[in-house]
């Protein structure tokens, strides 16, 4: 019914293709050019996302919670599937490394960082009080979650099955990122008949 080509229109159309290839050549063609992607925009009405390639951090921000990936459910078609109802950081799912959700998203929705072979860390906000299923399926390399609550209030949260890669990982309760001012200090260096 579809084929998505990951090159352009010009670029498919230089490949020679049979035409007993009946079923290739009467499917609707979804090129590269179909879609511009992007290192950041929003998600839902309320959560917005950027990806830092230098890092491969992808930061999910906002208030309320991250949609589904409806790229899994039987109710829409393939075209509805990719004008925009997945989640819109798929093109780096090869490249995360980290995954840093922020403080006043409340839920994470099904399947949104499923197959990330190479996300290794997680950060999740106290906020969050559910995460749904198949959210972090297949994302083995996981080794470590970074949670800003306590350990009573990690097993407060809902966590649907298909999370394995998650609940398997090293958890680090009371985690807070903040930023390191130093003050550089002038220090005389005590003579000898100070030493002790």
């Amino acid at each position: 019914e579809y084929v998505y080509y990951n090159g352009t229109q010009e670029e498919w159309n230089s490949i020679k293709i049979d035409s007993c290839n009946y079923d290739l050549t009467s499917a609707k063609l979804i090129t590269s050019d179909y879609k511009v992607y992007s290192d950041h925009g929003t998600n839902g009405e309320n959560i917005t996302w950027v990806f830092d390639a230098s890092t491969g951090t992808l930061t999910v921000s906002g208030t309320g919670g991250i949609p589904d990936d409806l790229n899994t459910s039987e109710w829409f078609t393939p075209m509805e599937k990719y004008e925009g109802m997945v989640r819109p950081w798929e093109m780096y799912k090869y490249d995360i490394k980290k995954v840093i959700v922020s403080e006043g998203v409340t839920y994470i929705g099904a399947s949104n960082f499923r197959y990330f072979p190479s996300l290794e860390e997680v950060y999740i906000p106290e906020s969050v009080t559910a995460i749904y299923g198949r959210v972090f399926r297949t994302s083995n390399a996981i080794t470590d979650v970074y949670y800003s609550g306590t350990e009573e209030q990690w097993n407060n949260i809902t966590i649907y099955s298909g999370n394995d890669p998650l609940l398997n990982a090293t958890i680090h309760y009371n985690y807070v990122e903040c930023e390191h001012n130093y003050e550089v200090l002038e220090v005389t260096p005590a003579s000898c008949s100070q030493r002790n």
